[in-house]
Formats: C-alpha cells, structure tokens, sequence
C-alpha cells in the first residue's frame, strides 16, 4: 500500500473538512476526467489489502464522498464475480476536499478467490455520484510506485461463500 508516511488507516482516519464548510465554498464534485487512480495491493493474511488513490490533477479543488462503487476487471475486461461490501467498522463517509496535485484514497481488503486464475493485468473501476463516468486504474503488487501488475489472487478459504471486497469510503490524505 502506498500512503504517505504517517497516514493511518482504521477507526480514527483523518479528520475531513467539515460538510458545511465545503458546500459554503460550493466545492464540486470530483469528475473523474480530473482524477488518475492506482491501486497497490499487498498480502494480508491469505486476503489482498491496498489502497485505491486518486489523485487531482485537474485545476480546482473538488470534494468526494460516501464510498466508491468498484469493479475489478481482468485483461479482457471482464468484470470479476466479486461481492462489493461495506465493513462494519466503515463508519460514516465524510465529504473530503482534493486540492490540485493531492491524493484521497480509499482503503479495500479482496477475500476469497475461488474462481479459475484471471487474466492479467487487472483493473480496477471507481464511480461514484456525479462523477460524470469512471477512473480506471492498474492494480499493483506493492506500492503503485514499483509497478509490478498484480499477478496473485486471494486464497479460497470458503468457496460457498464468495468472494468479496471490502469497500471503505473515501478518505483524505494529509
């Protein structure tokens, strides 16, 4: 996973500028033609956990909220039979602000792949409300940065039970 140092990840994210706040300074809504994504993925006990940042590199600020919709997609852009889920300890989204050059990221853990071995590389797919389409983005093993394609999967540990990712909202980055 790619965070800056001190990022942390769990209960206590960093705090996001207040809702009220943003809406005042009529902040819009992150269009995915301003934003690049990647993904790093590292083991985690047979599962995958990583990061999904997206970066703005557009000329304004812009706000994200609530939690992403993903898919994950092979080579040939088939859409992976993976159960999005929001974890218990998720908490609430909170509206976070992107300036120009600065990254939020959204924190995922994939468990349980029991299907045959898909082809890579594989992506990522993120849209969110009024996003006006979708950031695609490699998944990598590692750090982004080291561009190595994410060639493992999870291990199947309950085959009747599906695979799944775990989809937390959007958080800032400091």
């Amino acid at each position: 996973m790619e965070r800056p140092a001190g990022q942390r990840v769990g209960p206590n994210p960093t705090p996001a500028p207040n809702r009220a706040g943003l809406q005042a300074s009529n902040v819009k809504t992150c269009q995915s033609a301003d934003l690049n994504g990647s993904v790093g993925f590292q083991g985690a006990t047979q599962a995958l956990a990583g990061d999904l940042a997206l970066t703005n590199h557009g000329a304004s600020p812009c706000s994200l909220d609530g939690s992403p919709a993903l898919h994950l997609v092979d080579a040939k852009g088939q859409a992976l039979a993976i159960k999005e889920v929001t974890p218990p300890d998720a908490g609430p989204g909170s509206l976070v602000l992107v300036h120009p050059g600065q990254s939020a990221y959204v924190p995922l853990f994939w468990r349980d792949w029991c299907g045959s071995r898909p082809a890579v590389p594989l992506q990522v797919r993120a849209s969110w409300p009024g996003s006006g389409g979708q950031v695609t983005a490699a998944l990598f093993r590692g750090a982004p940065s080291d561009r190595h394609p994410l060639d493992l999967t999870p291990v199947c540990n309950a085959p009747s039970a599906g695979s799944t990712l775990s989809v937390y909202p959007f958080r800032s980055t400091p």
